[in-house]
């Protein structure tokens, strides 16, 4: 992937292993992708991976090597963004998706990314059932992002389903910083971003700050990851300020997180996010009471999706 902070990445090679372990020797062309996959991680191996697969005749559901096969496909389908297809063919395959925790969570994740938050976050939960330990920390970071953006978009005037749609939402980032080993700084600015949608802005802060220093020592596997997320806890820190009154830090924060962007594409999208801000603050400001709910607090925090803007 390109370059978004927060990767929504859908996938785990855990249940891949066993499986490819498990697989009959007979299919080796299957077992030659499912080692691709292995080696190379599904971003850097699915867009060869899943052609070679689709040239495959798909094995019968009681060969040892059908899961093999569609748990391939359906993650790439996934990896690669075509979330309508990736649902479309694990609900025509694996109708119990629930009952498999690592397709319960590449389902998730394209229900995120098609904005579907309620399904997300059903089968999200499902997926913590049976997860392997080193999936928790991603799927807990999956449910707050969804419950947040559930949150997101109820009426302004449906306080009490907000805080409590938003209560899961902390409860969900907390548990992933705890189980990360060690929480990646994308946790900790979740997080922050929750706070902010909560109006707790002094905990989003001391959160943001906390961010900030994570990231200064977090080994990224991508280099080119670290300014990207910098970037965008700088952005929270300046809408944090906003949300306060105090447009002069809000300002600087923001020029600073356009200023440090790695990318034109993530500078645009930076200032996009600024000038949307102001806005809607100033508009806040005018009218204390907004029945339509475009201005309310809870659509204007920007959480990223995964590492790519």
């Amino acid at each position: 992937m390109e370059g978004k902070v927060m990767r929504v990445s859908a996938l785990s090679t855990i249940t891949l292993s066993l499986l490819f372990i498990q697989s009959s020797a007979h299919a080796d062309s299957i077992l030659d992708i499912a080692n691709q996959v292995k080696s190379q991680g599904w971003f850097k191996s699915c867009s060869q991976a899943l052609p070679r697969l689709n040239s495959i005749s798909e094995p019968s559901p009681s060969s040892p090597d059908w899961k093999v096969y569609i748990k391939i496909k359906a993650g790439c389908l996934s990896e690669l963004r075509r979330d309508a297809e990736a649902i479309a063919y694990i609900n025509k395959k694996l109708p119990d998706a629930k009952n498999d925790s690592e397709i319960s969570e590449y389902l998730g994740t394209s229900y995120i990314r098609l904005g579907s938050f309620d399904k997300a976050t059903e089968v999200l939960e499902a997926s913590l059932i049976g997860a392997d330990n080193s999936r928790l920390s991603e799927i807990y970071s999956k449910l707050a992002l969804s419950y947040s953006q559930q949150a997101t978009q109820l009426s302004p005037t449906d306080t009490l389903e907000q805080t409590r749609v938003l209560k899961k939402a902390e409860s969900a980032a907390l548990e992933a910083i705890k189980l990360g080993n060690p929480a990646a700084p994308h946790f900790y600015t979740q997080l922050g971003q929750i706070q902010i949608l909560k109006g707790d802005f002094v905990a989003a802060e001391n959160t943001l700050n906390l961010a900030l220093s994570v990231n200064e020592s977090y080994k990224w596997e991508k280099l080119e990851l670290k300014p990207i997320m910098e970037a965008e806890i700088l952005m929270a820190q300046s809408q944090a300020r906003r949300y306060q009154g105090d447009d002069v830090g809000a300002d600087y924060m923001a020029e600073e997180a356009i200023r440090k962007s790695p990318t034109e594409s993530l500078k645009i999208v930076m200032q996009q996010i600024h000038e949307a801000s102001k806005t809607a603050t100033s508009l806040q400001r005018k009218s204390h009471k907004d029945d339509s709910g475009k201005h309310n607090l809870l659509n204007q925090i920007y959480i990223p999706l995964d590492e790519d803007i």
